[in-house]
């Protein structure tokens, strides 16, 4: 038994491609702590309202008055806050990152418990906990300055604006639910034509038939397209399946699943970079599956190319990053058309263009190499580069200084 084990091992470890995809998952997942040290460092600067501007509005006299109360109060805390004078609190969230507006009446109304406040956020997709996190954190200040008694008489709505459109919070919170469950998908398209995809060439290899199918009077784009479209159908089928289970384990957990807020823009824009990204994982998987010489160094192949994937749901932890250039990133184009009704149209579809050329640059370097001796020598390339690398490191080594 323990031979046997040993045996398969070796076998397996003599896989750069096996080695690979032991490695490649704690580079990812290490990956992971900015994205969660910048999400707890958000919350942090939200709690203590760091840097946020704040103007507590009021339209009566008498609620002004209250309001300069509440900013006096807040500035003692180190906010910057000012008290403004206005009956449209809105045009206020140009100017301001923060506006609570107590809503006329709120003096007199505080008596008798029917008090209210309105709290507008200025949305920023790019700090996502930041701005879920300020509402709480501006009302526990403004609780304090109020009095604990008062504090109980007075009722709090939150609209948050982005995109020039307001949303409740509640509907915020139910939006990312669904844009992450969305984003799934992904993984459910990407895995399976990845692993698909690199073992059709895989065990071409393995059962040599490589040779014959390159010596047929067939053109190499065809072989190229054909194996690519071949993995793609069975990668769809496999996202569709998987995302009707979410969907009956979603209504079952009573999780809000309505598509609504998408419209039919957003929702082609949508199934195109799943295509993308399909054809994406499936191209590159194709290439480094030809680097391969078994099938199962195929498929650790494919986890090469499919880990990657989990990288850009992160986004969803912590926020969008303003930069234009995160488009060009492989696997972001389902991010930037989930959060499309926050961000607008332009983003998403250049993410989806960006992800598409990708995806046919790939498959016309595979269909070149299938052309050239690598497509045959895939695996005794490697290992020739792989000596080289180690020859170069031990003249490197032996130049330095002892």
């Amino acid at each position: 038994m323990g031979l046997l084990v040993r045996k398969e091992l070796r076998t397996l470890l003599r896989e750069p491609m096996v080695i690979a995809m032991i490695v490649l998952p704690a580079i990812i997942y290490g990956s992971m702590s900015p994205f969660l040290g910048s999400a707890v460092k958000q919350v942090e600067e939200a709690s203590k309202l760091r840097g946020v501007s704040i103007a507590i509005a009021a339209c009566d006299k008498a609620d002004y008055f209250v309001a300069k109360t509440i900013a006096a109060a807040l500035k003692t805390r180190g906010a910057n806050a000012s008290a403004v004078n206005t009956c449209t609190p809105r045009n206020l969230i140009e100017r301001y990152e923060l506006v609570v507006y107590l809503e006329p009446g709120f003096t007199e109304s505080i008596i008798t418990g029917k008090a209210r406040i309105t709290i507008y956020v200025r949305g920023d997709v790019s700090r996502l906990n930041r701005m879920l996190a300020l509402p709480t954190a501006a009302m526990g200040y403004i609780g304090e300055a109020l009095g604990g008694e008062k504090k109980q008489n007075v009722s709090v709505r939150t609209l948050i604006v982005l995109n020039n459109k307001v949303w409740s919070l509640r509907d915020i919170n139910n939006f990312f639910s669904l844009a992450t469950f969305m984003s799934y998908a992904t993984l459910f398209i990407v895995f399976p034509a990845a692993s698909i995809g690199a073992s059709l060439i895989g065990a071409e290899r393995e059962e040599r038939t490589l040779e014959v199918l390159l010596s047929l009077p067939i053109s190499r784009r065809d072989i190229a397209v054909s194996k690519s479209v071949a993995a793609i159908v069975v990668g769809l089928l496999a996202a569709a399946s998987a995302m009707l289970g979410l969907v009956i384990f979603a209504r079952s957990a009573k999780i809000p699943v309505s598509l609504k807020v998408f419209d039919a823009e957003m929702l082609t824009l949508y199934a195109l970079a799943l295509g993308a990204e399909a054809l994406l994982a499936t191209t590159l998987a194709l290439f480094v599956g030809l680097f391969s010489t078994t099938t199962r160094g195929a498929q650790a192949a494919a986890g090469i190319v499919a880990f990657p994937a989990l990288i850009p749901t992160f986004l969803l932890i912590t926020g969008l990053p303003k930069t234009s250039l995160l488009v060009a990133a492989p696997f972001t184009a389902v991010i930037y058309t989930v959060l499309k009704p926050f961000i607008g149209s332009t983003m998403p579809l250049l993410a989806v263009i960006v992800q598409g050329v990708e995806a046919l640059l790939v498959l016309a370097l595979l269909a070149r190499i299938l052309e050239t001796e690598t497509a045959v020598t895939g695996p005794e390339t490697l290992k020739r580069w792989r000596r080289k690398l180690g020859r170069r490191r031990s003249l490197i080594a032996r130049r330095r200084p002892m």
